[in-house]
């Protein structure tokens, strides 16, 4: 007998994830962004526990403290590099920005895999935890093939870049003994984007919230 295909849903409104991050951006303003982790760490919760398969929703037992202690490590590294690059600069203005540049292509896929390790091992479902077992060489390759080709196509190909690494990222996650696959397209993933520009501009950002809730029905049905 057949076992019948079951499907992620988001039951998460515009409305409702409007709220949230109002809440949140205002709340982050007053604190002068300390705030922020645990803004993030709300917005998980929200999205997660709106996401149902099979009957039962997922979780997350992150908290906003733990965020905020990777944060600031993460801070103090790049201040930390930043300002060797400082010292540099006053030396060679060009080899500093070379190195700047190359720092970026390095630290944004460190923070995704750092980033990527910790949120896994905070999602549960029916008390089956996930998690992370991408590789980080592999990922900072995509990140300078992916850096170069938008710098050059003048940030058109971040939408391709953005898919390939959350194909990889993704498709490196486990779920107990599953193994997890995206197939995000750039194409897809990039009209999305555009159409949500768009409105937003013409809404005076209203339409931002219902843009990001396209983006997460988006990411979970692929």
């Amino acid at each position: 007998m057949q076992t019948a295909a079951q499907k992620i849903v988001f039951h998460g409104s515009g409305i409702r994830l409007f709220a949230l991050q109002i809440v949140n951006i205002l709340l982050t303003i007053v604190s002068f962004g300390l705030y922020y982790p645990w803004a993030r760490a709300a917005y998980f919760r929200f999205t997660l526990h709106e996401t149902e398969f099979a009957g039962n929703r997922f979780s997350f037992s992150g908290t906003g403290r733990e965020l905020f202690k990777g944060l600031a490590i993460g801070l103090l590294i790049l201040a930390a590099i930043e300002s060797g690059l400082l010292y540099l600069s006053s030396h060679s203005i060009l080899l500093s920005s070379f190195l700047s540049f190359m720092v970026f292509m390095l630290f944004v896929p460190f923070v995704i895999h750092a980033s990527m390790r910790y949120r896994t091992s905070r999602i549960s479902w029916r008390g089956i935890h996930f998690g992370y077992r991408g590789d980080l060489k592999m990922l900072m390759n995509i990140s300078v093939k992916g850096t170069l080709l938008t710098v050059v196509t003048l940030g058109v190909y971040s939408a391709w870049y953005a898919m390939e690494v959350r194909n990889y990222v993704l498709g490196n996650v486990r779920f107990g003994s599953i193994q997890i696959k995206y197939h995000g397209k750039g194409l897809d993933y990039f009209l999305i984007n555009l159409k949500g520009i768009v409105l937003t501009i013409f809404t005076f950002g209203l339409y931002w919230f219902w843009w990001n809730r396209n983006l997460l029905n988006y990411y979970i049905n692929k």
